[in-house]
């Protein structure tokens, strides 16, 4: 294997998922350090990158990206490395394509970044656009899942069960969520809440979008949002997000507190379920919508690695310590598989399988 890796996993979806009902609503939770049983499948060279891969027979797939500009796969009980061949898209001189996760109807879900210089523009203009898109593994072909191009610095994305609507991240300092759909995106007028304070998240796109670099460096007065996803069901939206960003500047906010929201998909009004996590990624709810499993660091000793949340419990589980770049749940639920750094900058990581039925029981 030549170059940096980058591995990925993917998850099939499940419906079903149980809302937290607004009379249970709160931020105590029990807590517990027991560790799941793991399994280490591989230990590829380089960084990691998104989203681990089950089938729907429960065979996991191993992806790896090696610098964007190809992507391939490998299933976990063979050392074969196959290559992913995406169709061309005319619009592009040359395009990276970067895949996120599995849609709900099964097909990949992939972030295309097109670069080059396009005719209709003028000479010295930038030419980089980024679209959405969805690969179908049975016929081989390529589709627009979100109509034009997303906002610039945008990533990770997820759907509702049927794909009319989703959501994904735009930002860094400042980050927050938009709204995306085969029609196009638009800001989400969304407001996050804690206590007196409080900011909206469409706010946050205008200030990201400002050209006036002043402004977006010293813009204090909104939080932070990241880390969404759409419950199997369709019913609940979860995201982490930190009041404690307002009023800070440059690295700090990414170095804020975040809390756990969940927010019903009809009545948009987020209420955060878990407080005291730094650095949160990777928010990802199990097939049955029954847990969120997550990579923080959580307080009160800011543990750094794998953990598990129950809204219906309020329930905190670490599955492992650790840093991870990647989750992917197996249909069934039973299991987590996920990449977990060696190092700090992360260029050497192991594939790592946990059985998660003794702590789910």
């Amino acid at each position: 294997m030549h170059g940096p890796a980058i591995w990925l996993l993917l998850v099939v979806l499940l419906p079903a998922c149980v809302p937290e009902s607004a009379a249970g609503r709160g931020v105590t939770v029990r807590r517990t350090l027991q560790l799941a049983p793991e399994e280490v499948i591989a230990s590829p060279d380089g960084y990691p990158h998104s989203v681990p891969v089950w089938d729907d027979d429960g065979q996991l797939l191993l992806f790896l990206r090696t610098d964007g500009w190809t992507v391939e796969y490998v299933y976990d009980d063979s050392s074969e490395v196959q290559q992913l061949i995406l169709p061309e898209d005319p619009r592009c001189q040359r395009a990276k394509h970067y895949v996120e996760r599995t849609l709900p109807d099964g097909r990949l879900g992939i972030r295309e970044l097109c670069i080059g210089r396009w005719p209709e523009r003028a000479p010295g203009n930038p030419s980089d656009e980024e679209y959405v898109l969805a690969y179908d593994w049975g016929l081989e072909t390529i589709q627009q899942i979100v109509g034009g191009t997303t906002y610039d610095g945008s990533s990770m994305f997820t759907w509702n069960p049927e794909m009319t609507r989703g959501i994904q991240v735009v930002g860094s300092l400042l980050t927050t969520l938009f709204w995306i759909s085969p029609e196009g995106i638009e800001p989400m007028e969304v407001t996050v809440r804690q206590g007196n304070q409080a900011w909206s998240l469409a706010e946050t796109i205008n200030i990201i979008t400002n050209r006036d670099a002043e402004v977006v460096l010293y813009k204090r007065d909104v939080g932070n949002a990241a880390a969404p996803d759409w419950s199997p069901d369709g019913q609940i939206i979860a995201f982490m997000a930190s009041i404690a960003a307002i009023d800070r500047q440059g690295i700090a906010r990414g170095f804020s507190e975040y809390s756990l929201y969940l927010m019903d998909a009809v009545e948009l009004e987020p209420y955060p379920v878990l407080d005291g996590v730094y650095l949160p990624s990777m928010l990802l709810w199990s097939p049955d919508g029954r847990w969120l499993a997550f990579n923080t660091q959580a307080e009160p000793r800011r543990e750094g690695g794998l953990w598990l949340y129950s809204p219906e419990q309020k329930l905190l589980q670490l599955i492992s310590e650790g840093d991870f770049r990647s989750l992917g749940w197996s249909p069934d639920g039973s299991k987590i598989a996920a990449i977990r750094c060696l190092k700090v900058i992360c260029d050497q990581s192991e594939a790592v399988i946990f059985d998660l039925q003794p702590l789910l029981q």
